[in-house]
């Protein structure tokens, strides 16, 4: 069977990923589960002890903040300060002097 275009739209419209395991019925209902979870944690937040708002504030900080690897590697907090930028160009000559 020769690779042609017809034959590569083909294959294109095959998937090898599974089925969804959670049906869109079970998505809505575990998405509103969540959310009247959170709204009930939000309204009672003084009832929470300090060990839990620790862990609560843990877990929603893996969801809110940027991994690791996607921050720059310096902090933008610092005034950027721009250092010039010296390229020198040495003539084969010269460098042979230098040694």
């Amino acid at each position: 069977m020769p690779f042609n275009s017809h034959t590569a739209s083909l294959a294109g419209k095959k998937s090898k990923r599974g089925k969804s395991k959670i049906t869109p019925n079970i998505q809505d209902r575990l998405d509103l589960l969540a959310a009247e979870n959170l709204d009930y944690l939000l309204g009672h937040l003084d009832e929470l002890t300090n060990a839990e708002r620790i862990k609560l504030t843990q877990i929603i900080l893996n969801y809110t903040t940027p991994k690791s690897g996607t921050r720059p590697a310096h902090s933008t907090l610092q005034d950027d300060v721009e250092e010039p930028f010296i390229i020198e160009i040495f003539k084969k000559e010269d460098r042979e002097n230098e040694n």
